[in-house]
Formats: structure tokens, sequence, C-alpha cells
């Protein structure tokens, strides 16, 4: 374990540069969050292309939208305290208090202007933009979160991007200070004390902290507070390049994302990876992408972490996760080989046509894009559903994979519905969201045979009942 770790750090710390030179590469203009000026025309080719139905549906939403965008709480579901905290009676977060939070709203509208010109989708975007700046602030002064992940201030902020240039200098400024300083407040050292997903580098960093990132983005050297975008840029740039370090080496070349639970490298944990890649790229015009590898072989780990049974997929029960079917959730897959492909589709064809292959195993009801980022389909320009590469050679089958980092084995006689599988855990050097247990084993031959029990519940059944070892198949030595 210390010499996986110092490995790690010694990578972490050459990957980065001294100082900050990269910045001097980021354009001076808006749009730079995920699209260009000269991306554009793409982002309106995708629109005619693969993702028209998307876009037609995000339009008529946007259509359907109040010209007056207001908050409306939903009164039913918290009070406030005496403190002027929130408390919760049916939710949980502060986007489960009110109709709209704009900033989806602002997103979607941004991207109708974007693509048709028509100044009344701007002034809509504008006005659900600025709801959202109210939103934020509503949240911070009665001390609640306002979303576990970070996709609606990331909407925030994209949209004030891409609304840039129809805003004027008064707009930006009651728009992008508000948004700085709510990051700001948000992070170690903030006012904001209250529960919140900060996030990380050894998780999904779909938290708090990587909105450093995003901000500092959308304000670098506007002029506006450059000294606090830039700092939020270099710390944005030195964590998501320690995670993708980080995702690097534990991957070791199998795909294998910071958890071998499969409800967080099947979720939304691939996003963080993507999202920097693309947002690098439009910022400053490099392909960063060939610098790692993990996410060129993500369709590893989704292909042998699987079991197909008819139309859906089993998985193997690792860690902590529900184990009331151990059914697989597989509906963001289809956006998660799509942007491997992406990245790597022309310089691997043989992992691009086995993320064709995986995407063809999926119900047609789960081939479709995900709408968890909207707009990361739109900005999918080396993805298209019909370019399967065509291979000289045939592709090598194996009857096992090893992912070291979780010391897991994985086995099949193949992956028909007759065959059989087995999963084998020892040697693990990490622990994120896993048990303690090695030597464990898992026999799958059209059912489960000998599995992991136990089950990620509400009650203390999962903090008592599933770290112990009698909940897995090992042998227990007292």
């Amino acid at each position: 374990m210390k010499y996986f770790f110092t490995i790690f750090m010694l990578l972490t710390i050459s990957s980065v540069m001294a100082n900050d030179e990269w910045m001097t590469k980021i354009r001076k203009d808006h749009p730079r969050l995920f699209i260009t000026q000269e991306t554009i025309p793409l982002l309106k080719k995708q629109v005619q292309g693969v993702c028209k139905k998307d876009f037609d549906r995000i339009k008529k939403e946007v259509d359907a939208l109040s010209d007056k965008a207001e908050l409306i709480f939903y009164n039913n579901k918290f009070k406030l305290n005496p403190d002027g905290s929130v408390r919760y009676l049916k939710a949980s977060q502060g986007c489960h208090l009110v109709k709209y939070t704009g900033a989806k709203e602002a997103m979607k509208a941004s991207l109708v202007y974007l693509v048709t010109n028509d100044i009344k989708y701007q002034i809509k975007a504008k006005n659900y933009l600025k709801l959202a700046v109210k939103f934020f602030d509503w949240c911070l002064k009665h001390k609640t979160m306002a979303a576990w992940y970070n996709t609606n201030k990331v909407y925030a902020l994209v949209s004030y991007d891409w609304l840039y240039n129809s805003l004027s200098a008064k707009e930006r400024r009651e728009i992008i200070i508000p948004l700085l300083k709510n990051v700001k407040e948000h992070q170690a050292g903030g006012s904001a004390k209250f529960h919140n997903c900060s996030g990380g580098y050894t998780n999904g960093n779909y938290g708090e902290r990587n909105l450093l990132w995003f901000a500092g983005l959308a304000a670098y050297n506007d002029n506006f507070d450059n000294a606090l975008a830039r700092k939020f840029l270099s710390s944005g740039y030195k964590l998501n390049v320690k995670m993708m370090d980080y995702r690097d080496l534990l991957s070791g070349g199998t795909g294998l994302l910071s958890a071998a639970t499969t409800g967080y490298s099947f979720g939304v944990y691939p996003y963080a990876s993507f999202m920097f890649l693309h947002s690098f790229k439009s910022a400053t015009g490099d392909d960063i992408s060939p610098r790692w590898d993990h996410m060129r072989d993500y369709p590893n780990w989704f292909d042998w972490s699987t079991i197909k049974r008819g139309k859906s997929f089993l998985d193997y029960g690792l860690g902590d996760t529900p184990h009331n079917s151990n059914k697989a959730s597989a509906h963001l897959m289809y956006t998660h080989m799509a942007q491997s492909i992406h990245f790597y589709g022309k310089k691997h064809p043989k992992l691009s046509r086995n993320a064709f292959r995986l995407i063809k195993t999926l119900p047609k009801s789960y081939q479709k894009f995900s709408t968890f980022y909207l707009f990361l389909p739109f900005v999918l320009f080396d993805f298209s559903p019909e370019a399967q590469p065509v291979l000289k050679s045939k592709v090598v089958t194996k009857n096992a994979e090893l992912f070291g980092s979780f010391g897991v084995v994985l086995m099949r006689s193949g992956t028909g519905k007759d065959d059989t599988y087995c999963l084998f855990r020892a040697g693990s050097k990490s622990g994120n969201h896993q048990h303690y247990d090695e030597n464990h084993f898992t026999i799958y031959k059209k059912d489960f045979l000998a599995l992991d029990s136990g089950s990620r519940t509400k009650t203390m059944h999962h903090c008592y009942y599933v770290p112990q070892s009698v909940a897995h198949n090992t042998v227990l030595i007292y």
C-alpha cells in the first residue's frame, strides 16, 4: 500500500507543471467552455444529425417556459429555523424546494439561442441565469445545500460563458461576481459550514471543489476578479490532474474507474474525466486525452464486470451496493461509451470497436444520450453511431482479467446465458466503497451460486452487518 501511494504521489508531482504557464494558452474570447466560436458550426451540425431528437425536445421545453423567471417555492417541503437555516419536511436538497433553479433552464435556452440565433431565447436564457444566481444566494443565506451534484452550478457557469457576448458589462458583473463568491464560500475555510458534497480526486469529483475549474475558466482575465479567477484555475487544474493521474494508476490499463462498485463506476464517476478533457481543449486548443488512458480502457471494465441476462445486466455485487437483485445500472453507458469513442476511437480502433459492440448489447431504451450534463452530447463531434471501425485482425478473447488495484480477478467460460462467471478478490490496494475482506469469491451460473450478502440500506444493517467477514465468502480467522 505504501509503495502504491508513493508511486502515485511521484506521478502527480511530475504531471503538474511547476507553474501555471498553461494558462497563457487560454483563449481571450468567449465561449471557451466546451464550445468555441470555431466549433459552433459543428454544434449546429450535431443538432441536425445525431442530436436532433434531443435538441427538438429541449427546444420544446424552453418554449414551454414562462418568460417571467422567478423563484417558486414548494412551501410544503420545508420550514425555516429561527437562525434562517432550512428544516426539510419532504426533501433533502435546495433544488427540491423550488419549481426550477433557473440553472438548467438557462442552459437549455442558451443552447437553443446559439443554434437558432433567435433573440427570444437569448432573453429567456438571461432571465433564468439571473434566477439561478438568486437561487444559489438563497441557499447560501439559508444554510442549505443547493444540490448534491455540481451540475446546476456548472450549468450556470457554462450558460454565462455561452451568453457572454450578448451580455452588457453590467450584466456580466451582476452574474459572474456572485457566482465566484458562491464558489469561494463553498471551499475549505468559506462560510458554507453546512452539509455539502465537496468531492475530491479519489472519488467522483462532482462536488463543490471541482467548481473551481469551471468558475476559473468562465471568469479568467475578464477584469471582474482576475486574481480570484486565476487562483481558482490553478487549484482546479491541479485537482483535475491529480484526479486523472490517480484514476490512471488505479486503472492500470484495465479501465476500472476509482471504485469497483458499479453504482459509482457505471454512474457519474466517468463524467469528471470527460468534462476536464472537453473543457481543457475548448479553453486552450490542446487535446490532452492521450496523456491518460483510463477512459480509453473504460469499456473493458464494463465488459468484464457485467453479466448479461436477458435485456438487463447483472454485476457481482462488489462493495457497498444494494444486493436486492444485483442488477447493474447501465442507463448511462451509451453516453460513457460515446465519450470514450469520441476521444480515443480514431487512435485506437480495436478499443473503439469493442465500445461499439458493447453499445449494441444495451437495451434499446438505453441506447440514447444521458441528460445528466445535458450539453455534453452536443459536443461529441467525433462520435457517430454508424462510424464503427473495420478491423483487419480478429479480436482475441480471454477467459480472465485481473483488476489489480482492487485485487479482483474476473473469470468466465464465455459470455452466454449458460456460461459460468466467477470473481475472486485478494490483494486490494484501494478501499474506496469496498469491504475489507480478502479471499472473497462469487460464482454465477444461470443464477448466483455463491454471492456477496448484505445490502446498502437506510438502516444500520449497512454499517454493522455488511462490513463483517460473515457477509462474504471468505475464511474468518479469529
